[in-house]
Order: C-alpha cells, then sequence, then structure tokens
C-alpha cells in the first residue's frame, strides 16, 4: 500500500549532495554502531522506478558508487575486503528507500582469505573520510567481498549486522568477483531480510538468494543451506579446474602447433636455399685420349673424356683424412732408412783402415795385409 507524505513535511529536491533539516542536532544520525534514531527526517526525493516493487525497502546505487564498490571488489580476488557504504534514506510516495551515493574502502581492516574484521583504526579512517569528502551523507550500509565462496551471509556477517549496522534501513551489501553474484540483506520492523533485487540508478539487477533471515537474524533452514552453499561451491571450484586443465591443455596444442610449423618452414627453406646454391653447370673436360681398339673384328679409334666433378663435403673429408696418414706412414718410413748405422750396429762402428805402405818389395814384419783397428764409440 502507497503511503502519502505529509505535505507540511515535503521539502524541495536538492542535488545528491544531500539535504539535512537546520535543526538537527549533533546526536542526530548514526553513531559510531551505525545505530538509527527516528529524531532525523527522511529527505523526500523521487525513486527512479516510480511504481510499486514490493521489496522490504527498496535500495538504489548512484552509477559512480556501484562502479567503485565492483572495481574495488575485482582488484582484490586473494582476499576479503570491507568499507561502507554513504548515502541518504529517502522517501516518496511508495516509503522509505536506501540512496547509495559514495562507497568509503576499510583500508586498515583486518582482512584474509575467508574473514574480515573492522578494527578501531578502520572506524577512524572512515569517519575522517565521512567528514572531510561527505559530510552531506550518512553511514547507510556496509560492504564486503567472498572471492570464490558465493554471496551467503554467515553467522559473523548477520553479527555485523545486527551490531555495528543495526540501524532501520541499513544494507549489507556482499559480492562474489569471480563468481559474479551480489546479494542485499536490509534491517526491517521484522528483522534482517533479503532483497531479490536493488537497482543502479533506473537499471535493475537482481540479488542471488543463498540463505533466508527470519526476524531476529536467526537463520531457517541452516543445515539444508549450508549443505546446498557446499555443494555449489565444490561444483564451481571443479568447473574452475576443468577451465584451468582445458586451457593448458590448449596452450600446449598451441605450442606443438607451432613447432611443427616452424619445422616445416625450415625443412622447405632448407631444400629451396640448397637447390638455389647447387652447382647444375655441366663438367668441364680435363683431358680426352684415344686409342686403337679392335671392336666387332674392326679396329676403331676409342676416345675418353676425363672430367673434373665435385666431391661431396663428407667423402673430401674422409680423401684428406687418408691422404693424412699416408704422408704420415712415407715419414715414419723415410726417417727409419735414414737412421745412423751406429744405431743399427748396436754403437759399435768400424774405425777406417790404415794407409797400406808404399810397395818397396817388402812388407813390415808382423803385418801380413792391412791392419784393422776396432774403436768404441762410446764415450
Amino acid at each position: 500500500m502507497a503511503r502519502k507524505k505529509p505535505k507540511k513535511n515535503k521539502q524541495k529536491d536538492t542535488p545528491v549532495s544531500g539535504w539535512r533539516e537546520p535543526d538537527a542536532g549533533p546526536d542526530d544520525g548514526v553513531s559510531v554502531g551505525g545505530q538509527w534514531t527516528d529524531k532525523r527526517l527522511l529527505r523526500w526525493r523521487d525513486f527512479p522506478i516510480r511504481e510499486e516493487v514490493g521489496e522490504p525497502i527498496r535500495v538504489t546505487f548512484a552509477p559512480k558508487a556501484y562502479a567503485e564498490v565492483v572495481s574495488l571488489s575485482k582488484m582484490n580476488l586473494n582476499k576479503e575486503i570491507c568499507g561502507v557504504l554513504a548515502g541518504e534514506f529517502c522517501e516518496d510516495d511508495y516509503g522509505m528507500y536506501v540512496f547509495v551515493g559514495a562507497v568509503i574502502e576499510g583500508s586498515s581492516a583486518d582482512q584474509g582469505a575467508a574473514h574480515v574484521t573492522y578494527t578501531q583504526e578502520t572506524w577512524n579512517e572512515i569517519h575522517e573520510r565521512m567528514e572531510k569528502d561527505y559530510r552531506n551523507y550518512e553511514i547507510v550500509g556496509w560492504y564486503h567481498t567472498h572471492p570464490g565462496f558465493g554471496v551467503s551471509f554467515s553467522d559473523m556477517d548477520l553479527f555485523i549486522q545486527e551490531n555495528f549496522f543495526a540501524g532501520r534501513g541499513q544494507i549489507a551489501f556482499v559480492s562474489d568477483p569471480l563468481g559474479g553474484e551480489e546479494a542485499i540483506c536490509v534491517n526491517t520492523p521484522k528483522g534482517i531480510e533479503n532483497l531479490k533485487r536493488f537497482w543502479v540508478d533506473d537499471r535493475q539487477r537482481d540479488c542471488t538468494f543463498k540463505r533466508d533471515a527470519s526476524p531476529g537474524g536467526s537463520v531457517q533452514s541452516a543445515q539444508v543451506s549450508e549443505a546446498i552453499e557446499s555443494m555449489e561451491q565444490r561444483l564451481r571450484q571443479t568447473l574452475q579446474s576443468v577451465d584451468a586443465l582445458r586451457a593448458t591443455f590448449y596452450r600446449f596444442l598451441t605450442i606443438l602447433g607451432m613447432m611443427v610449423a616452424v619445422g616445416i618452414v625450415f625443412w622447405i627453406s632448407n631444400i629451396v636455399y640448397s637447390r638455389w646454391t647447387a652447382d647444375t653447370s655441366p663438367p668441364k673436360v680435363q683431358t680426352f685420349s684415344r686409342g686403337a681398339a679392335k671392336v666387332g673384328g674392326k679396329w676403331c679409334w676409342v676416345g675418353s673424356k676425363v672430367v673434373a666433378l665435385p666431391v661431396p663435403p663428407n667423402v673430401a673429408a674422409a680423401l684428406r683424412e687418408e691422404e693424412r696418414r699416408q704422408f704420415l706412414a712415407a715419414e715414419e718410413k723415410r726417417k727409419a732408412a735414414t737412421q745412423p748405422a751406429s744405431q743399427a750396429s748396436g754403437g759399435i762402428k768400424l774405425a777406417p783402415a790404415t794407409q797400406p805402405a808404399p810397395k818397396t818389395g817388402t812388407q813390415p814384419s808382423g803385418a801380413p795385409g792391412n791392419d784393422i783397428t776396432l774403436k768404441d764409440s762410446t764415450p
């Protein structure tokens, strides 16, 4: 049922920066724990969709704020991140709704692969940013990510929502940047409820349901929901493993195909180069000789030509090696033939015979012939 705002409270629409009551005191608004007070008047502004949508509380994001929260979630895929959503609590002819105009990252939070904790330093940083950049906004909720784990609201998430963002209309936004899923829960008079959809300006986005919360934040059918969530998580991990294996197989086939293609190109190039550089000129005649021969009972001149043909490299190398061995063998024979006679006779050589005495008709006594003297050549 649509309800009308009393005319006396209706104000003119103001820029996105927000509007506050002139007499708003310092106690109005969101406390450190995020508590809502009924002292603050809702801002009267038309929702982007001018119709009944059937949600407990409608939520709309400014395009820039939604783009920022998506960008932050995709920049950190290995750990959870968190922060707060700044904006305004508004009202139109169809009731109250939440406008998210800015995102403040909790960069000082204790972040891990499967947990996130708001520390006192985180809160100090958030309030400094709110005071400096978003003085016309207030904290309308918080966000965090579950990379690879789906968008279910865990018991710890519900505890944070109940104790730190328990104000009426404050929301919790969770996203899975790996699975592309998003979900929002909001505080209502009945307790924490999940939303089926939200809007980015006037474009609708559907939420992913994981767990349903009853009034007071207690979870119904927790065991069934956890079993379904565990099964979905295992299925998602299996699909990721299959995709990774398929990508590896495709890369292997691509590399193998490239190697085969390079080998074929190199083989064809080698053949073309060999044909291009091959010597196709006819052999040159070196000598020509002829002689008489009897062929078929007749004497004929028989001629022969001697031509020079190139020898293949491997045959030329073998011939050169054979020529070298023959040369070394000839050198060994020559050295053996020219060795001194003293080496052949065991180190003893014969002294030259003495000159014979002049013939006088007589020979010296005791010397029937020429004397031969053996002389040892050893030192």
